[in-house]
């Protein structure tokens, strides 16, 4: 009974998201040629330029699934590095790091923001139904913690809730099989695809490497890709 989803990775990465957030890393595979045998480059919101530690076990990976993921510790070497890393996908950011709202980028594009620094481009209905099912999590944490013998799958709504997002969650596939596949983007349940495009900010970066180099704004500021 409480080992049913031992076995299913994704939500288990959901988990590490909750228990790691802030801690965020981006991986840039869009500037990434096909088949380069370089890991991807990575950034977070506080440094443009972060490295893998060499004894991670994904350091030497050059092709990622996903773009986002979540890691532990952040040392300062001879550069800056991050261990203990798990690559995650943008529904597990969405349900289980920060608050969300929903807003327009530059080109009045719908977007989902999570703590106004990792933002999703998203269809207005889709944008929608994920912060309201945010919100419901949320408000089934909360009764959970007030009152610890709770048991929330007894509960009809919550239990309702929990399955919803467990859905999206399991369904999503990898955002670079939509990106590469050749597959065509899908808006059901069954395919993940309910977020049309994704772009990233990093409003948090003061302009400068880690070297103390400024560099432009405009060519870090945003990202953009369809899937």
């Amino acid at each position: 009974e409480y080992n049913v989803n031992s076995g299913n990775e994704a939500l288990i990465k959901s988990v590490i998201v909750a228990g790691l957030y802030p801690n965020v890393a981006k991986a840039n595979i869009k500037t990434k040629g096909k088949g380069s045998m370089r890991p991807p480059k990575l950034s977070t919101l506080k440094h443009r330029s972060v490295k893998l530690h060499p004894k991670s076990a994904l350091a030497e990976t050059c092709d990622l699934n996903e773009e986002w993921m979540v890691y532990h510790t952040m040392v300062k070497s001879t550069g800056i590095f991050i261990h203990d890393a798990s690559v995650v996908s943008p529904f597990a950011l969405l349900f289980f790091g920060g608050k969300i709202k929903i807003g327009k980028d530059q080109y009045n594009l719908p977007v989902l923001t999570v703590d106004e620094w990792i933002v999703f481009h998203a269809k207005p209905d889709v944008a929608k139904l994920v912060r309201k099912l945010k919100l419901q999590l949320d408000q089934c944490f909360a009764a959970k913690i007030s009152n610890p013998k709770l048991v929330l799958h007894d509960d009809a709504m919550a239990a309702s809730i929990i399955e919803e997002i467990q859905k999206l969650i399991c369904s999503a596939t990898s955002l670079r099989d939509r990106q590469y596949g050749g597959r065509e983007k899908s808006q059901s349940y069954s395919e993940g695809g309910l977020l049309g495009a994704r772009t990233e900010e990093w409003p948090g970066h003061s302009g400068q490497n880690d070297s103390g180099e400024n560099h432009s704004s405009e060519t870090h500021s945003k990202h953009v890709r369809r899937y």
